[in-house]
């Protein structure tokens, strides 16, 4: 495989998968990498969707989500029920609905 076809293939993988781009970048593991190889697309996305959900319903709350500290625990009955609507909507999107 030529140099020119070869970063083709990662720009091409990266536009194919957004969500690995992302994860990749927000966690500073290098394309193709022992880590990037061993995680799952799965867990990617589960943790891509996390951080969509609670950055777009604290900032309607106008507050500042913070990974890992269990904050989102603090939510009142209200915010869990707009959070499940929200998490429906989303599903309801990726399934054509």
């Amino acid at each position: 495989m030529e140099i020119k076809n070869l970063k083709e293939e990662v720009v091409n993988w990266s536009v194919r998968f957004p969500v690995d781009k992302w994860w990749r970048e927000r966690h500073k593991i290098p394309f193709m990498s022992k880590l990037h190889r061993e995680c799952s697309f799965i867990d990617q996305l589960f943790e891509y969707e996390e951080e969509r959900l609670f950055k777009d319903l604290l900032y309607r709350k106008k507050l500042v989500y913070v990974p890992n500290i269990g904050e989102f625990l603090n939510i009142d009955e209200m915010d869990i029920d707009s959070m499940s609507k929200l998490a429906m909507d989303e599903i309801n999107k990726l399934n054509g609905g």
